[in-house]
């Protein structure tokens, strides 16, 4: 049912009921979404799925990824209660996502520091930080962590 994006071109309500499954019965979720009104249906479903704790972001292409120079709202689970958490931009310039000129080698050149690039470093440590937010981190101690796990990682991509 998933390939029926291929045949539609365009997401079906499949795609959006596979990205809430929870087969693991993982404590934390973290969800991205395209259009703006799904934000807080998606959070209402999660509090009905039994969802403890939920990050959900407007993410581009309805990825779980922030642009790191545009505000962005997380829309939470806590305890399965609504909250709203305002992200601040992490850096100055505002940049479109869809605007980075990188193949996707690139992810693999930017890990291992072949690349420098402040807008794509960016959006790995702010959505990191919203990961960490969903795990309980506070929005201040989650962005130094994601800045800190960003800094000291190791450049190989051996496993």
């Amino acid at each position: 049912m998933l390939r029926l994006r291929e045949v539609l071109g365009l997401r079906s309500c499949v795609n959006t009921v596979c990205r809430m499954l929870n087969p693991a019965q993982a404590t934390s979720a973290v969800q991205g979404v395209f259009h703006p009104p799904y934000l807080t249906l998606q959070q209402a479903a999660g509090a009905i799925l039994g969802q403890p704790a939920l990050c959900i972001l407007k993410g581009g292409g309805g990825e779980f990824e922030c642009n790191p120079s545009k505000p962005t709202t997380l829309y939470r689970l806590v305890d399965a209660a609504a909250v709203e958490t305002p992200l601040p931009p992490i850096i100055p310039e505002v940049q479109r996502l869809q605007d980075l000129p990188y193949s996707p080698q690139a992810l693999a050149d930017l890990w291992a520091g072949r690349l420098q690039d402040p807008f794509a470093t960016g959006i790995v440590v702010a959505t990191a930080a919203s990961a960490l937010i969903a795990l309980g981190h506070s929005p201040k101690a989650a962005q130094a962590t994601a800045q800190t796990l960003w800094t000291e990682r190791s450049h190989s991509l051996a496993a």
